[in-house]
């Protein structure tokens, strides 16, 4: 879900004087032609990008610095709409085949955009946008200085307009915005365009607009991260609007709902975004469903994930809507590092769950999760190895005795020397360790299955070199190290010299 949008629209036109005769087009550009000798390069190029557009090579356009002033000029204030109609559509076609012919001028470039870009007048708006949307794929100090310009609030003005085409310009501007960092995420959120978009999602016209797909990709990098200001009235407003699209043909759209979920879910606002999915009728149930649709996948899980981050009985109603047997077969399928990540901190979350999910998490008819655990927990991924590591530190914590006891008797303890490795997160390391200290509290037997597994290696280390770690973390390594001795004296008597 990364990325910029450069904004390659090509119009349904050609551009010859034949075709624009008599639109009063080619009084335009006969008027240029007579003040500024240099405005023929306009028509040639005009003629350029027909035959780009026509045969789809990619041809360079030479550009001089005595051309682009020139332009510049004409972009004014002082100057009549036309001229500055006839700029704006100058920037707007150079910004999409070479932005370094303008880098110099780029900070007057910006604010003679954002002016234009309020005005009603022929396509200025919408092309004023549309060179705005360019711009904002530049290095990260040009959307700041689009911002330190008003550029927001100019585009959110031009999305109140009531022509489609404009509207999906400026709002695909502001989602280029958005994605560019979440300084720049946040001042699109302080804007009320999120509102604008979602009041569009529930126009009758929406589902038969050709601009939806760049609506919603828009408003999935203005949630990218999670909403905590979102009103709930607005939360579900953009979930009713979403779910439709759940199911639209157009993959790519598709995709980008399911995001828009995913990132709704994640509001940090107590766990209210969370219910608002699980109350909205048939949506649990169709991300359960997109878990099988390869273009959708990755998102669904992450919305499920952010489900599932809830409380107990969140994790409960997803657990009864069938995601156990989905995520055993996608995790004993699949082959992308991300995804097994993304597959692994699910499981590692209903292990931190209750005993009665704990018990289903491991009942073998969900899958063998088991299993797949070592085999994520020995594997080179380092991401995927954590949450394995996670996963088995919070079985071996949260898991009723019965259920421990069958967890040591499986292979799951195979997992435990991979995390316990000196470049492992702290954090987690000293997790592990307190979670092998319950299960020997519960029962002392399983200190020669620790040996083993080599764990009791894996304690010595942390003795020797984990400076890092904390004292109590190593204080517990230290008293498994001591009662392995004790346990060892009682069966064979005292190590002699």
């Amino acid at each position: 879900m990364n990325g910029k949008n450069i904004s390659l629209r090509i119009e349904e036109r050609k551009f010859s004087l034949k075709t624009l005769k008599g639109s009063g087009s080619i009084m335009l550009y006969y008027l240029y032609c007579a003040i500024y000798s240099e405005v023929v390069v306009l028509l040639h190029e005009l003629e350029v990008l027909a035959k780009f557009s026509m045969d789809g090579k990619d041809l360079k356009i030479c550009l001089s610095k005595t051309e682009v002033s020139t332009f510049l000029k004409m972009l004014s204030a002082e100057h009549s709409f036309i001229a500055q109609a006839c700029a704006v559509e100058y920037f707007r076609r150079l910004l999409v085949h070479d932005s370094s012919a303008t880098t110099e001028i780029v900070d007057n470039l910006i604010k003679e955009l954002i002016r234009c870009v309020r005005i009603n007048y022929g396509s200025m708006q919408r092309d004023a946008a549309w060179a705005i949307t360019n711009l904002a794929c530049w290095p990260h100090a040009v959307c700041e200085q689009i911002i330190a310009h008003n550029g927001i609030a100019a585009l959110m003005e031009c999305a109140q307009n009531t022509d489609d085409e404009v509207r999906e310009q400026a709002i695909w501007a502001i989602g280029n915005i958005a994605s560019d960092c979440p300084s720049c995420r946040l001042a699109v959120r302080r804007s009320n365009v999120l509102s604008t978009i979602i009041n569009i999602l529930h126009k009758p016209q929406f589902s038969h607009s050709k601009h939806k797909r760049n609506i919603i990709w828009a408003m999935t990098q203005i949630l990218r991260g999670g909403s905590p200001h979102i009103p709930p009235a607005q939360t579900q407003a953009a979930l009713n609007g979403l779910l439709p699209l759940l199911y639209d043909d157009d993959e790519k759209l598709r995709s980008d709902a399911t995001w828009g979920v995913a990132y709704l879910a994640n509001s940090f606002n107590e766990g209210e975004a969370i219910n608002m999915v699980l109350e909205t009728i048939g949506l649990l149930e169709r991300l359960l469903g997109l878990l099988d649709d390869p273009n959708t996948v990755d998102a669904a899980l992450r919305a499920i994930g952010n489900i599932v981050a809830g409380d107990d009985e969140q994790t409960q109603r997803v657990i009864d809507a069938g995601v156990l047997p989905k995520l055993g077969k996608l995790l004993k399928e699949s082959t992308s590092a991300s995804q097994r990540k993304e597959l692994v901190w699910i499981v590692s979350n209903i292990a931190a769950g209750t005993h009665s999910q704990i018990d289903a998490l491991f009942d073998r008819n969900n899958g063998d999760f088991v299993t797949m655990l070592v085999e994520a927990g020995q594997g080179d991924d380092v991401g995927v190895r954590k949450e394995a590591g996670w996963a088995v530190a919070n079985a071996l914590t949260g898991a009723s005795v019965a259920k421990t006891h069958w967890l040591c008797a499986s292979n799951l303890l195979r997992v435990v020397p991979f995390v316990l490795r000196m470049d492992t997160d702290p954090t987690l390391i000293e997790r592990l360790v307190y979670a092998l200290e319950i299960v020997t509290r519960r029962c002392a037997i399983y200190l020669p299955v620790f040996t083993s597994y080599g764990i009791m290696e894996s304690f010595r280390n942390i003795l020797i070199d984990g400076d890092h770690i904390d004292p109590l973390t190593r204080q517990r390594a230290e008293r498994f190290i001591n009662e392995k001795i004790q346990e060892n004296d009682r069966r064979y008597g005292p190590a002699r010299c």
